[in-house]
């Protein structure tokens, strides 16, 4: 929410295409997921920028392996930067900027083969809820989005994350404002 309130255009974008796709007659639902494209690359990218944790949990090989030419015995214990892996200049153009567009034009999921972007880890050790909570993001966003038009309380207000952890240091405020007919919020 605190990235869509600093980039008001996306913000318009989701909004646009939820009442395109979900009309204004009715709260968006979980049926209307697989048709808001632009909210999904949103979410990816916040995803992306923030993630969940810096560090994945723990890996631990299984055996003797080479990994980008470095060898890497067996029973060694590796941690997985998903913080770093989602700003690498060598993947991303404009690694630091928020640009939802481009999960648009590229189909990039969130448990990517090529490991561009994983904030639930991949493989045997990737969350078994992933599939579930992305989709509460999606449906909690859309609809905070539908409902309310939203003020930030302090406009331009950097936003900088907690030394060490993934939240921000100063919290999101904002304002609310409704935005549907009466009838929807009873």
């Amino acid at each position: 929410m605190a990235e869509l309130m600093r980039h008001p255009d996306a913000m318009t974008k989701v909004r646009d295409e939820i009442e395109r796709v979900v009309g204004v007659d009715r709260l968006v639902d979980e049926k209307d997921l697989p048709s808001l494209h632009y909210l999904k690359a949103v979410v990816k990218e916040i995803f992306r920028l923030h993630p969940v944790g810096a560090f994945l949990i723990p890996h631990v090989s299984l055996e003797d392996t080479y990994v980008g030419g470095y060898f890497v015995p067996k029973g060694t214990r590796a941690l997985i930067n998903t913080y770093s892996l989602g700003r690498n200049p060598k993947v991303w153009e404009r690694p630091d900027e928020f640009v939802p567009e481009r999960f648009m034009a590229e189909s990039v999921e969130l448990n990517d083969p090529e490991f561009r972007i994983v904030p639930f880890g991949a493989g045997r050790r990737g969350c078994p809820g992933a599939t579930l909570g992305t989709s509460m993001v999606l449906l909690g966003l859309a609809t905070l989005i539908q409902c309310f038009e939203w003020t930030p309380v302090r406009p331009n207000e950097e936003l900088k994350e907690a030394y060490g952890l993934m939240v921000l240091e100063n919290p999101l405020q904002a304002y609310a404002s409704p935005r549907l007919p009466s009838h929807f919020y009873h």
